[in-house]
């Protein structure tokens, strides 16, 4: 965009004079428009500069149009005397002084038309050579995220472009950058307001700290926000607004690189894990020391739950698991919950140590945030059970297992051992046995030449959760009581018992039932 001023210097404004609104000479142009009629709210949309003139706009109305031209955002109206408005009342001049909205007049005829066709081709030759500028821009972004110090650097360049008060906040352990450099203590309040805004979910908007404003852009990578930079002024242009999301977008990939080289560290270093789920000896003192130095709040005896993170295709790339354990770590890391990240073949196994703040309302946080994110939907998340002793992990992991195992039947199993119910016997049981069980108690309902039997099964089912109430259970069904009775008639037949007289039967059925779906 240009601005008022600007426009001024044009050739074809040499003699047109400002009645009003000279303090608004800065405000930006997008587009020019031409309207002379009364009611115009439907037709502009802001930051236009609007040519008129003055037909259909009489002297007694041209205040009530001035005043819906400011209410629409208009940048600065420009009139032509003579014809149809001779001289701007009084009252519009002060009103416009007052809104620091410019009123440009011309004394003699003047074609709109020409005025149009040189400012448009003005901003379109301003928005070509911004296009070029932030295209060197951005390739200059790129060559600075393969530098050393490349973050100071790229900052430096971010603040050539931009001549405002410029601040880099990561939410790493990375250091913040400032130019000009602030105080120490203005750095940790901006730190402090970020991070309270830390969960809000915007692009980009403005933020008033200590009665200064901040253009706020977030530095996001994986679904995750790494960073902020923040622009210390109220009115940023779009141009610098693209060139902070270019910039973002550079630092984001240079944050990415240095955790990407960190996370195979750490996964390395805590291969103890592994150890300890295969049985191999491994010297508990030493873990336990490895986890109070890397953790020192983490005090003995504490809970932990082993978590298998597997994908449901069987292939994964490296970088594709590297980026999910970067996720992962983050969302932990953000609730100061410890937890020790390691991979095994194609799964991520994650030892938490849960602290008071490790609860199911933590873990409903870091599921939906998990699966809120496109590239990690098709994941499966299997928590065992809680444990205290160093030397159950090999249990833990094999509970885990079996979560996963349920989840391959069905997509609505629970994610945690604990909730299993049921499942944590039938899960260890041999198929033959299964099978074997499963003959006995439904009987004739699991013959494969039974007509109907998935029908049969599936009302059986329906009837078992809703307590046998035949009127929930029709309605859950969407079908007439007296095709219910035809069915519960035939399936009592095959089952040989009468489902609402023997509770043990009952239950029995329905753990076959379970068992049923579990191979099915």
């Amino acid at each position: 965009m240009i601005s008022v001023q600007e426009i001024l210097t044009r050739p074809l404004f040499k003699t047109a004079r400002v009645v009003s609104g000279e303090e608004g000479l800065n405000r930006s142009i997008r587009w020019v428009h031409i309207l002379d009629v009364p009611n115009f709210e439907s037709l502009i949309h802001g930051n236009e500069l609007i040519l008129s003139t003055g037909a259909g706009i009489q002297n007694d109305n041209a205040l009530h149009y001035v005043k819906g031209l400011i209410d629409q955002g208009a940048t600065a109206l420009c009139f032509e005397l003579g014809t149809h408005i001779h001289v701007v009342p009084k009252s519009v001049i002060r009103y416009a002084d007052e809104h620091q909205f410019p009123i440009i007049v011309f004394d003699k005829v003047v074609r709109f038309v020409d005025l149009t066709q040189d400012i448009h081709a003005f901003l379109i030759d301003r928005h070509h050579h911004q296009l070029l500028e932030l295209d060197e821009l951005s390739k200059s972004f790129q060559k600075l995220t393969l530098h050393k110090q490349g973050t100071l650097k790229l900052i430096k360049k971010i603040k050539e472009a931009i001549p405002y008060p410029l601040v880099y906040l990561p939410l790493q352990s990375e250091m913040p950058y400032c130019i000009p450099v602030k105080p120490k203590e203005d750095i940790q309040f901006l730190q402090q307001q970020v991070e309270r805004h830390r969960d809000e979910e915007f692009e980009s908007t403005y933020w008033t700290f200590n009665y200064e404003t901040y253009y706020v852009q977030k530095i996001e990578a994986m679904g995750q926000t790494w960073g902020y930079l923040l622009i210390e002024h109220s009115d940023v242009t779009s141009f610098e607004k693209l060139v902070l999301d270019r910039a973002s977008i550079a630092l984001a990939q240079m944050i990415l690189r240095r955790t990407y080289n960190e996370e195979k560290s750490l996964l390395q270093s805590n291969r103890w894990i592994l150890d300890l789920m295969n049985d191999r000896s491994c010297n508990e003192r030493e873990i336990l020391t490895t986890i109070e130095r890397r953790f020192p709040s983490v005090q003995t005896p504490f809970y932990y739950r082993i978590c298998k993170v597997q994908h449901r295709h069987t292939v994964v790339e490296n970088s594709d698991q590297y980026y999910m354990i970067q996720r992962i770590r983050a969302l932990f890391e953000q609730k100061a919950i410890p937890v020790f990240i390691t991979i095994h073949h194609d799964s991520i196994i994650l030892f938490i140590i849960e602290s008071k703040a490790c609860n199911r309302d933590f873990y409903d946080f870091f599921l939906s945030k998990m699966s809120s994110t496109e590239a990690l939907e098709t994941l499966h998340f299997s928590f065992s059970s809680r444990k205290t002793k160093l030397h159950h992990v090999k249990e833990a992991s094999r509970e885990s297992e079996l979560v996963i195992q349920l989840h391959h039947t069905s997509f609505h199993t629970p994610c945690f051992y604990d909730e299993l119910g049921i499942y944590q016997l039938l899960l260890t049981i041999s198929n033959d046995e299964l099978d074997r069980f499963i003959q006995q108690q439904l009987k004739g309902l699991y013959i494969d030449h039974v007509r109907n039997r998935e029908e049969l099964l599936a009302t059986l089912n329906v009837y078992l959760q809703n307590n046998c109430s035949k009127q929930k259970t029709a309605e859950r069904l969407n079908i007439a009581r007296q095709t219910l009775y035809h069915r519960l008639s035939k399936i009592e037949h095959l089952l040989g018992c009468k489902l609402n007289e023997d509770c043990f039967q009952r239950l029995s059925i329905e753990v076959a039932l379970c068992a049923y779906e579990l191979k099915s």
